[in-house]
């Protein structure tokens, strides 16, 4: 028997028992990041970076806990709840990262996951008769903090829905803040007009619609039917040489002047045929009148294919009657000399972009710093500088013709033998 026992012992003795194994565990806090309330019952997702997503819940106190976690290499942490949506930065969903979490300290503080309670503006949207308008495009506007300018809206600042079939409709996720609402009726061009909230046509009178965290506001809109005038002419151009096998075609654009920033707003386009240009039911009011002769391919009716040679800015007033024989003289576009100018041992590489709402055209700088833009659609212009080769690259003040320019934008034609200024200084590549 103690020979037996010893046997066994020894076989015991002999065995490799497995290495224990290295566990992690990653938690933290889901938030209101405008109240810093704690979110109770939010649904939070971690996606390791070698493993397929693992889910667990906030509890009462906002707190939650991926316990016994293997190496994951990295991770991605994400919360969702009811009523609530993801915060935006620069465009992007907010996403909270980490490291391997077998190798992280365990006293680092826990993850932070920001939520908000989204607004939303619904309402009805109905004609003239007080029937409901079917698939109205609704657009919401916000205005920027500190700004008086109602921009385009960015992810979670506003947004575009259809009505449905009975003209309601809702517009979700939006952050705390003023909206302007405006309706579009679906038959564009006619005697139905875009309308702001309340009953406005033009942006300048549109009533701030103040929402705040997780409101529901209501905004219904009655679109306006009014008649407007027609408006006839022609476009007249230099008669200079046109190669073989080119072609020239003649555009006129009418925008109105409390709506120029925003070209999707009250903006009639006509293709000039041989007869001359036609616009239908004008409204009344000032118009920035745009003309442009492009040449291009005969066999190409690609845009990129096409570019502006002739062309003219100005602003008219269309009278409540019919306006007939309007004669738009096109000119040539002019070239925009500029200079880069730049600090001491500063000789960046760049290049100029001129971007406006229809095309964009780009120079290079050469050695001294010099360029020049040409082919540019008549309209407001926006200048960006691109760095091609330098350690570190800041764009400073912009002048036309000794004048800042705010924002980089200014409106095209500008007059002949205008020239461009802009300031750029280098920093070392460790700053």
């Amino acid at each position: 028997m103690p020979t037996r026992l010893a046997g066994i012992l020894i076989v015991l003795g002999s065995m490799v028992l497995p290495a224990q194994k290295i566990v992690g565990r990653v938690e933290g806090v889901v938030i209101d990041v405008y109240t810093n309330q704690l979110i109770a019952k939010a649904r939070v997702k971690l996606t390791p970076d070698n493993l397929d997503p693992l889910y667990t819940f906030s509890d009462e106190q906002g707190h939650f806990l991926f316990a016994t976690l293997p190496a994951l290499g990295g991770f991605r942490l994400q919360a969702e709840r009811p009523g609530y949506s993801t915060v935006w930065e620069n465009a992007r969903p907010v996403v909270v990262t980490g490291r391997d979490p077998t190798k992280e300290d365990a006293t680092k503080p826990p993850n932070v996951i920001r939520l908000f309670a989204y607004a939303a503006i619904s309402g009805r949207i109905t004609d003239a008769t007080g029937a409901p308008v079917a698939q109205a495009s609704v657009r919401v506007f916000r205005r920027r903090p500190g700004s008086t300018e109602r921009a385009v809206p960015e992810p979670n600042t506003g947004g575009s829905e259809p009505a449905n079939d009975l003209g309601e409709y809702r517009i979700a996720f939006l952050i705390p803040g003023t909206y302007y609402i405006q309706a579009f009726p679906r038959a564009q061009n006619s005697v139905d007009h875009a309308t702001y909230f309340p009953a406005t046509l033009d942006e300048s009178d549109a009533q701030g619609l103040q929402v705040s965290e997780g409101q529901q506001a209501s905004a219904d809109i009655q679109i306006l039917r009014l008649k407007g005038v027609r408006v006839t002419g022609i476009v007249t151009a230099p008669a200079t040489p046109l190669e073989a096998g080119r072609k020239r075609e003649h555009w006129v654009t009418l925008r109105r002047v409390a709506d120029r920033e925003y070209p999707q707003n009250d903006r009639l386009s006509s293709h000039v045929m041989q007869s001359g240009f036609a616009f239908e039911n004008v409204l009344p009011g000032r118009y920035i009148m745009t003309a442009v002769t492009e040449e291009g391919p005969e066999t190409s009716r690609s845009q990129e294919d096409r570019r502006p040679v002739f062309g003219t800015r100005t602003e008219i007033t269309i009278p409540s009657h019919d306006v007939a024989g309007l004669q738009v003289e096109v000119q040539p576009l002019p070239e925009i000399a500029g200079k880069l100018v730049s600090g001491e041992g500063c000789s960046p590489s760049a290049k100029i972009y001129a971007e406006n709402t229809t095309m964009w055209t780009s120079a290079d700088n050469a050695s001294d710093g010099s360029f020049a833009l040409s082919k540019i659609y008549p309209g407001r212009v926006t200048l960006t500088v691109h760095a091609i080769k330098a350690p570190g690259f800041d764009v400073g003040t912009m002048r036309l013709n000794n004048v800042e320019l705010k924002d980089g934008t200014f409106d095209y034609p500008v007059p002949p033998g205008s020239k461009l200024e802009i300031e750029v200084t280098c920093r070392p590549r460790n700053q």
